[in-house]
């Protein structure tokens, strides 16, 4: 289902949603460059939105899962850490993350704009007792914690890998329709993915 609406503002209900309805986006005149998506919602169910954008002469793809309340998301490209952008968005899709349920969905502010991309590869953040990092390229991580107070220990945090990050961490259904489940040492590894 293919319907042709600006973006500022839509109401889809909940045949619209339930039928994976696709938006095609306007094409703007002049050249526009971006890495982030921003916009704000209201769902009535969680809902997956499939964005595809032009990035050269390829079309890519990326999903934001939408939770079910009012919000506002935001998607940074999957290039944005290498400084990547795109120069069109092509089409946006949205359905219901569960099959078959109920959802009605509202979306305004819809933006696509250029977030600078910080230099290197942990961002820090620090008042005087303590310094915090993030390692931007391992999904956002806690990778570092110095208490500044005590110079016994310089970082706190073990980062060697990405396992070994503070960072979130989800447990899931043994099968899950799509996914194929680790095994380790003869046992099968329920759905657990981490920031990392």
């Amino acid at each position: 289902m293919k319907k042709q609406i600006p973006l500022a503002a839509l109401s889809l209900d909940n045949a619209d949603v339930l039928n994976s309805l696709t938006l095609t986006v306007p094409v703007r005149e002049g050249a526009v460059r971006f890495n982030r998506i921003s916009f704000d919602y209201e769902a009535s169910a969680p809902v997956r939105a499939v964005f595809a954008y032009k990035q050269g002469v390829n079309t890519k793809e990326e999903e934001l899962l939408l939770s079910e309340k009012t919000n506002t998301a935001t998607l940074l490209l999957n290039g944005y850490l290498k400084k990547q952008t795109a120069s069109r968005l092509v089409w946006v899709r949205f359905e219901p993350i569960v099959s078959g349920a109920a959802c009605t969905l509202s979306v305004s502010g819809f933006t696509c704009d250029l977030q600078s991309v910080p230099k290197g590869d942990v961002y820090y953040i620090e008042n005087d007792f303590y310094k915090i990092g993030v390692k931007l390229n391992w999904g956002g991580g806690l990778c570092c914690f110095i208490d500044k107070q005590n110079n016994t220990y310089d970082n706190l945090l073990n980062c060697h890998d990405t396992g070994r990050l503070v960072q979130q961490s989800y447990y899931g259904p043994t099968q899950i329709e799509g996914y194929e489940n680790g095994v380790y040492e003869n046992t099968v590894w329920s759905y657990n993915p981490v920031q990392g």
